[in-house]
C-alpha cells in the first residue's frame, strides 16, 4: 500500500505510532476487497449467473476482512502494546478465547447465510 504521511507528526505514544503504521494497510484491504466484489458482480452479471453468486462473494469478502481485524485486535494490537517483544506470546494471544470466539462467530453467521442463499455452492463461492 502507498501511503503518504506527514513528516512533521510526531506520535505521541506507542498506540499512534501503532495506528499510524495500520492505516495504510487497512486502506489496502478495504480497497481491494472492494475492487475484488465490483469485479465479481461484474464476472457474474458477464457470465449469466444467478445474483446470488455475487451475494455470497460479498458476504464472503466481508467476512474476511471482519476476521481479519478481529484477529488483528486481538493478537497484534493489544499484544504490541502490552508486550513488544516475545513470540511466545503471539502464540499465547492467538489460542486465546477473544480471538477465536470472534472469528467463529462471524464464521457460522457467513456459513449460515450463504447456505441459506446459494446452497453448498454458496458456500463454496463464499469460501473463495
Amino acid at each position: 500500500a502507498y501511503c503518504v504521511v506527514n513528516p512533521n507528526w510526531r506520535a505521541q505514544d506507542q498506540k499512534d505510532q501503532l495506528s499510524l503504521l495500520m492505516w495504510p494497510l487497512h486502506k489496502s484491504r478495504y480497497l481491494a476487497s472492494g475492487i475484488f466484489v465490483v469485479l465479481s458482480y461484474a464476472v457474474v452479471s458477464h457470465l449469466e449467473l444467478d445474483l446470488k453468486v455475487g451475494h455470497c462473494v460479498l458476504l464472503g469478502s466481508l467476512a474476511g476482512v471482519a476476521i481479519c481485524r478481529f484477529a488483528e485486535r486481538f493478537i497484534v494490537i493489544e499484544l504490541a502494546i502490552q508486550n513488544p517483544v516475545g513470540a511466545h506470546s503471539i502464540i499465547d494471544r492467538s489460542t486465546s478465547a477473544p480471538a477465536i470466539g470472534g472469528m467463529l462467530t462471524i464464521l457460522s453467521i457467513v456459513i449460515v447465510s450463504t447456505l441459506s442463499i446459494g446452497g453448498n455452492y454458496g458456500v463454496a463461492i463464499a469460501a473463495v
